[in-house]
């Protein structure tokens, strides 16, 4: 048996959520440390995003790292296991809840970038 599948099972006998959940956690970390140590990359990836474009649809569009680091995790460690890879893929498209779930927090979480560069980009890209 290999690693991830001891891992996996270890998990999901504590409860079938807990390993969603980690890797959601695992993948939300991933995507702060990009953008918090490497901002300028993100912003790249928001500025893909056509002006006007609905603030919903942005997000999902932002999102979309995570579902496909998810899923390629997801099929990676099992063996391209249907139901695994569907949870793979859930667990990315949760990771963004994460970061929305600690600024919600009363804790110094602002996110990984900060104020005045996401504010500087908004201005110049009329985004609100």
């Amino acid at each position: 048996m290999r690693a991830a599948d001891v891992v996996y099972q270890a998990l999901f006998d504590v409860s079938p959520f807990l390993p969603v959940v980690i890797l959601a956690a695992l993948i939300m970390g991933a995507v702060y440390s990009v953008r918090r140590w490497a901002p300028n990359v993100w912003l790249r990836l928001e500025a893909t995003i056509p002006d006007g474009t609905d603030d919903t649809v942005a997000h999902v569009l932002l999102a979309l790292p995570s579902v496909i680091a998810g899923a390629a995790f997801g099929a990676a460690s099992s063996g391209a296991d249907p139901m695994r890879s569907a949870l793979g893929a859930i667990a990315g498209a949760l990771a963004p809840v994460f970061h929305h779930f600690l600024r919600a927090l009363p804790i110094e979480y602002q996110g990984p970038v900060r104020d005045a560069v996401w504010k500087a980009w908004r201005d110049a890209h009329g985004r609100r």
